[in-house]
C-alpha cells in the first residue's frame, strides 16, 4: 500500500510526458508529414537546428523551445524516458487507427444496413492493395461513405478477393448480416456473374445485391488526354439532360409496367403466382410488410398534402420520421445506401500514393492503415487522454506504466 502513491505519481508523470509526443504524431498523421529520416535515433539537442533528424524530431525540438517541461524531458530524460522511439510512434499510430475505426464501425452497425465499396490498385512496392469502404446512413440521418482499410492481396481471382473483403469486414468488427449492397467497377473478377466477387459474396449473403459503378465509363471518357473542352462540356450537358428525361419519364414507365403486370397476374394460375410477401421477407426481414402497406399510404398522403418537394432519397428519408414510419424509414435508408460510384476507394488511392512513396516503400500494413485513417478521417476528433487510455488497455509493447 505504501508503494501505491509512488506508482500513481509515476503513472501521472508518464502520461504527462506522452501528451506532446501524441500531439506531434497526430499533427504529422493528419497533415501527411513523414515522421522519420535516415537519422531518428540518439539524443535530441534542442538548440541544434542544423541536424536533419526527420520531421517528427524537428517538430518536437521546435515545440520544446516554448515548452520547458518538454525541453527537460528531451534533454534530461533517460534513454527510455523520451518516448520518441519508432516503437512508441507505431503504438500511437495503431491506437489512433483503432479509435477511429471503432467510431466508424459503431455507426455502421447501428445503421443496420450498409453497402460495401471496393477497388484494387498497385502500390509503389508493386503490391496489390485492396481499398475497402462502407456507405451507410447514421442515426443522425447523415449519409456517409467512409474508408475502412487497405490490405494486401496475393491473388486477383474473384473468390480470393471476396474472401479478403469478408475477412476485412469481420476484422473491422462490422456485422456482415447488415450487408445489403455491393459496389465495384465493371472488371470481370469483380462483376462476374458466376465467379466474380459479387457472385461469391452473394452465395453467403444473398441480400448483398451488386450495383455496377455506372459513372465510371463516363468519367474515364471525360478524363482522356486528347478530349477537348468543347466536347467535354457538350457531353456533360447531354448526360445531365438524359438523366433529367429519365426521371421525368419514370412515372410513365411505372404506369405502363403496372398495367402489364395486372395482365400477367390475371393470366397466371394461383399456384404460379409469386408471393410478394415472401420476397419482402427474404430480402428485407426487418420490414413488417403488413404494416408497410399502411405506412406507405399514410406517408404518401402526408407528403402530397404538405406539398413537399422531394428531390433525393436523403430528403425522402428526412421527411419520413422513424417513430411514425419505421418500415418505410428503413426502406428509404436502404435506398440511400445504393452505391453510386467507387469514388471513395479511388480517392483513397491518392492518399496511398502520398503516404507510401518510393522513399517509404517498405511501410507495413498496420502503420499504413493508421496513417491513412488519420489523414482521410481528419474530421473525427481524437482526444489525447482517450488515446493514452486505449494504449493502457491494449497489450502494449511499452515498458512503462500509463
Amino acid at each position: 500500500m505504501q508503494r501505491f502513491p509512488t506508482i500513481l505519481a509515476q503513472v501521472q508523470q508518464n502520461r504527462k510526458r506522452l501528451v506532446p509526443i501524441i500531439e506531434c504524431v497526430l499533427l504529422c498523421g493528419k497533415e501527411e508529414i513523414p515522421l522519420r529520416s535516415h537519422r531518428y535515433f540518439g539524443k535530441i539537442v534542442i538548440d541544434d537546428m542544423n541536424s536533419r533528424e526527420g520531421k517528427f524530431r524537428a517538430i518536437l525540438k521546435y515545440k520544446a523551445k516554448g515548452d520547458e517541461h518538454l525541453r527537460n524531458m528531451l534533454e534530461d530524460g533517460g534513454k527510455r524516458n523520451k518516448y520518441t522511439s519508432p516503437i512508441i510512434q507505431n503504438q500511437i499510430i495503431e491506437t489512433c487507427n483503432k479509435i477511429i475505426l471503432k467510431k466508424i464501425v459503431d455507426r455502421v452497425n447501428s445503421s443496420k444496413c450498409f453497402s460495401i465499396l471496393a477497388d484494387e490498385t498497385t502500390d509503389v512496392a508493386t503490391n496489390e492493395q485492396l481499398s475497402l469502404s462502407a456507405r451507410y446512413v447514421d442515426d443522425n440521418d447523415i449519409l456517409h461513405e467512409d474508408f475502412l482499410k487497405f490490405f494486401e492481396i496475393n491473388s486477383l481471382t474473384g473468390s480470393n478477393l471476396a474472401s479478403s473483403i469478408l475477412n476485412g469486414l469481420n476484422s473491422c468488427g462490422i456485422e456482415c448480416d447488415y450487408l445489403y449492397r455491393q459496389g465495384y467497377d465493371g472488371a470481370s473478377n469483380m462483376a462476374g456473374k458466376f465467379n466474380g466477387v459479387q457472385a461469391v459474396i452473394r452465395a453467403t449473403h444473398p441480400k448483398a445485391l451488386y450495383f455496377f459503378a455506372f459513372g465510371l465509363p463516363v468519367c474515364k471518357q471525360l478524363q482522356k488526354e486528347r478530349i477537348d473542352l468543347k466536347t467535354t462540356l457538350s457531353t456533360i450537358e447531354l448526360l445531365v439532360n438524359t438523366l433529367k428525361e429519365m426521371r421525368q419519364d419514370a412515372e410513365k414507365e411505372i404506369h405502363i409496367l403496372y398495367e402489364k403486370l395486372k395482365v400477367c397476374d390475371l393470366s397466371l394460375n394461383d399456384a404460379e403466382k409469386i408471393s410478394f410477401e415472401n420476397l419482402v421477407e427474404f430480402y428485407l426481414p426487418p420490414v413488417e410488410h403488413d404494416n408497410a402497406y399502411v405506412e406507405i399510404k399514410i406517408w404518401k398522403l402526408k407528403i402530397t398534402s404538405q406539398d413537399v418537394d422531394i428531390k433525393s432519397g436523403l430528403e425522402a428519408h428526412l421527411s419520413c420520421p422513424k417513430i411514425d414510419f419505421p418500415n418505410i424509414h428503413f426502406l428509404i435508408k436502404l435506398f440511400c445506401t445504393l452505391p453510386v460510384s467507387t469514388a471513395t476507394p479511388k480517392r483513397s488511392f491518392s492518399t496511398l500514393k502520398r503516404l507510401k512513396t518510393y522513399l517509404r516503400s517498405t511501410m507495413n500494413e498496420t502503420r499504413l492503415n493508421g496513417l491513412a485513417m488519420m489523414s482521410i478521417h481528419g474530421d473525427i476528433h481524437l482526444d489525447v487522454d482517450e488515446i493514452i487510455n486505449e494504449m493502457a488497455l491494449s497489450p502494449c509493447k511499452l515498458d512503462f506504466v500509463i
